[in-house]
């Protein structure tokens, strides 16, 4: 599921990418990505290219809800290896991309970013970090596991810095965030849009906020991964935040999130929170 985005009613959008054409070794994986459009009164499924062939890819959310894929690869399908410890998933996809929503068909690909060399493949893991990283790990089609194998079973981790951390000396910094959210409730933070020096101050920025719930990794899903866009309203000394929490449990159901606020597209660092029908319902 795409973010949601209070601008246009929390319209449901959902994204495939990627897969493998059959369940053998041979197969190929699938170049071709689809997406529909809850929301239309006749939705259909819109094709798009996936740039690189990838099964088992990993898709987890950017702090500025755009979209990356990584880890995964070019043939099998996934499960462990076959009899001889011959591998029925091979062919690692070393390339990242991310795919921006709100763009046009045509122009959502961002390719070109930086590579790994540590295959990862079946039961490999990504998790979008409150700083803006992300944390990479994993990766075993062994049973039982073998760090001697073709594609071992990995145990290294890797953390990749998505382009937001590149686009500025300095980022904004936030205060003042309360510790639990309840619903449809405002709440006034300290913002600091923290520009580098010599830097011209825009008369209006650009700010984004939103909350991020990383999910739960494993077999290339990310059960409860959400990304909800919220309303808000800067002051005019710029110095604050009055931010608007999700309508609803239909929209961000209760539960741990990360709460990002973005200047220009650079991300402060995300601020752990708790979202509950009651600020008494968390013990924090």
């Amino acid at each position: 599921m795409l973010p949601l985005d209070p601008k246009n009613n929390y319209n449901v959008e959902i994204l495939i990418c990627g897969g493998s054409q059959k369940i053998d070794r041979t197969s190929n994986a699938d170049d071709t990505c689809a997406r529909i459009n809850l929301g239309d009164e006749n939705p259909t499924w819109e094709m798009d290219s996936f740039l690189h062939p990838r099964l088992m890819p990993d898709a987890v959310f950017l702090a500025d809800g755009s979209v990356l894929f990584l880890n995964g690869c070019k043939k099998g399908f996934a499960g462990y290896q076959q009899k001889g410890f011959i591998p029925v998933n091979w062919d690692p996809t070393f390339e990242l991309q991310i795919y921006d929503a709100v763009k046009p068909k045509g122009k959502r690909w961002k390719e070109q970013l930086a590579t790994t060399d540590i295959a990862r493949m079946y039961h490999s893991v990504a998790l979008t970090l409150p700083d803006g990283r992300v944390w990479i790990a994993g990766s075993n089609n062994n049973d039982p596991s073998n760090v001697t194998a073709e594609y071992p079973t990995e145990f290294r981790v890797e953390y990749y810095s998505p382009p937001y951390l590149f686009q500025s000396s300095t980022r904004p910094l936030i205060s003042n965030v309360p510790k639990v959210f309840t619903y449809a409730e405002k709440y006034d933070l300290h913002l600091n849009l923290n520009y580098p020096l010599g830097t011209h101050q825009p008369e209006h920025p650009t700010i984004k906020v939103a909350l991020l719930r990383p999910g739960f990794s494993t077999h290339s899903m990310h059960m409860s991964q959400r990304y909800v866009v919220l309303n808000y309203e800067l002051s005019d000394d710029k110095q604050s935040l009055t931010i608007e929490s999700p309508p609803n449990a239909n929209i961000f159901p209760p539960g741990p999130a990360t709460l990002y606020v973005l200047r220009d597209g650079v991300p402060a660092e995300g601020i752990f929170v708790y979202i509950a029908e009651d600020e008494y319902d968390v013990v924090v």
